[in-house]
């Protein structure tokens, strides 16, 4: 039997279930294990509708609401919401009354059958359930962001179309675009070409969504740098670089201190990419916060007697990625923080080794003072 599509699924937790049990629930059709069929059938047929129902709940409780929720009640709230239709409704009765054969007294004292046939007409209840639903979310959404994002990657070269189907999406499904966007580009497949592309269309997508959805996705970023390593954090910033100015100013703050220590300790290809994708000018544009000339300073000393420091005792320079990075950096900076680093640079404490000397001189484009 084909696979079912659930790529509609909004919860990415609950999708995972939904193709588990699906793919089990075929299996165990296959082999004639009716009992199995019929409860695995509810089990998806209630996620599919619970899923449904966090994203556009009918209760007052909401997400709660819809998580505590019966199939019954979530099948007679389909039918109500015209999600599904009464006939449907009436033949998911099937799976309804026999899921609970997974409690023995129960099938005792119902003398209820897991039939063959009955798991067959289950399984049928859970293509209906999905198609119909499926047709329903993308009434509602209109394009979705997994057909937009499946165009760019098959056709790199024809971004000029995406503002025509991002048009056609619902708000919801352009703020889901825009978070999914950074998800496929980690993606081990994915071509240079489709990735530059990709960034493309996300540019273009943060000039149409709403501040609001702005504000939810640059999360995105601090959550990074709480959560995940150094790579990431940096990686989701040439993203939504410019809008980490939505964020508070704690957390403006811990992104610049993580991401300037990460690339004071960055490989000659990873500091390519900051210039490459701006990730070095927005640093530079953080920098013009409290204190970040301070933490670039202290930065700076602390190599001092470290690689730079070899570096120099050898009569060499450090890679050329490295200086152009922090050169854009601090182009970035506004003439008081530009000022403030200057100073910072010549205190005599900093420039009595070789290393604050190199800083000196290549960094702030003066001659050391000796």
């Amino acid at each position: 039997m084909p696979v079912t599509d659930f790529s509609f699924i909004e919860d990415a937790q609950l999708r995972q279930m939904i193709e588990r049990d699906k793919a089990e629930l075929d299996k165990c059709l296959e082999h004639r294990l009716s009992k199995s069929t019929l409860v695995l059938a509810g089990s998806v047929i209630e996620a599919i509708l619970v899923d449904y129902f966090l994203a556009y709940p009918v209760q007052d409780g909401g997400a709660d609401s819809a998580l505590r929720a019966s199939l019954w009640q979530l099948l007679e709230d389909a039918q109500a919401v015209g999600l599904i239709s009464q006939e449907t409704r009436q033949l998911a009765t099937v799976v309804k009354d026999y899921r609970n054969l997974i409690h023995p007294g129960r099938e005792y004292r119902l003398a209820q059958e897991a039939s063959s046939q009955r798991a067959t007409v289950a399984q049928s209840v859970v293509e209906i359930v999905t198609e119909e639903v499926s047709r329903k979310y993308r009434e509602l959404r209109g394009r979705t962001a997994e057909e937009v994002i499946a165009k760019v990657l098959s056709d790199p070269g024809g971004t000029g179309i995406v503002p025509y189907l991002v048009a056609e999406m619902s708000e919801r499904e352009k703020e889901r675009l825009l978070r999914l966007i950074p998800e496929e580009g980690l993606q081990a497949t994915i071509t240079e070409a489709a990735f530059v592309s990709l960034m493309e269309v996300h540019r273009d997508l943060k000039k149409v969504v709403p501040r609001d959805a702005l504000k939810r996705a640059v999360r995105d970023v601090h959550r990074s740098v709480r959560e995940k390593t150094r790579g990431l954090a940096v990686y989701y910033l040439q993203f939504y670089g410019t809008e980490v100015s939505l964020l508070g100013p704690d957390e403006r703050r811990e992104v610049r201190d993580y991401v300037l220590a990460s690339m004071l300790r960055a490989s000659n290809e990873h500091l390519r990419r900051y210039e490459r994708f701006g990730v070095a000018q927005v640093l530079g544009r953080l920098m013009n916060d409290a204190d970040g000339v301070g933490e670039l300073s202290r930065l700076m000393h602390s190599y001092d007697g470290d690689w730079v420091g070899r570096e120099i005792v050898e009569g060499t320079k450090p890679s050329e990625e490295l200086l152009s990075t922090l050169a854009s950096v601090v182009g970035e900076l506004e003439g008081d923080t530009r000022k403030a680093l200057e100073e910072a640079v010549v205190e005599a404490s900093f420039v009595d080794s070789a290393v604050g000397a190199m800083w000196q001189s290549w960094l702030m484009g003066v001659d050391p003072p000796f």
